[in-house]
């Protein structure tokens, strides 16, 4: 039977980062390698200041969508957060 199989290109890795305020952003795709549409959903309930654009939406069959994860820099160092 057709279906999707979506696939999340990652971990996102923001290196070192210095406390300064600055919004870095990183990019990862997620790739729908099915042949039917796929829809996706990210949710991140830490406390860090993170975005995910876009954090929902559907992705056609045998194509990709490109996903942003932002992050304000208000803490000095490395961290560990996960977005189910």
């Amino acid at each position: 039977p057709s279906q999707c199989h979506l696939l999340l290109e990652g971990p996102v890795n923001f290196g070192n980062v210095v406390a300064n305020s600055k919004v870095i952003a990183r990019e990862v795709s997620i790739y729908n390698h099915g042949s039917k549409e796929g829809e996706f959903k990210l949710k991140y309930s830490g406390e860090k200041p993170i975005a995910i654009i876009p954090s929902s939406g559907k992705i056609p069959p045998n194509a990709a969508q490109i996903i942003k994860v932002e992050y304000v820099t208000k803490q000095p160092g490395r961290f560990d957060e996960v977005a189910k």
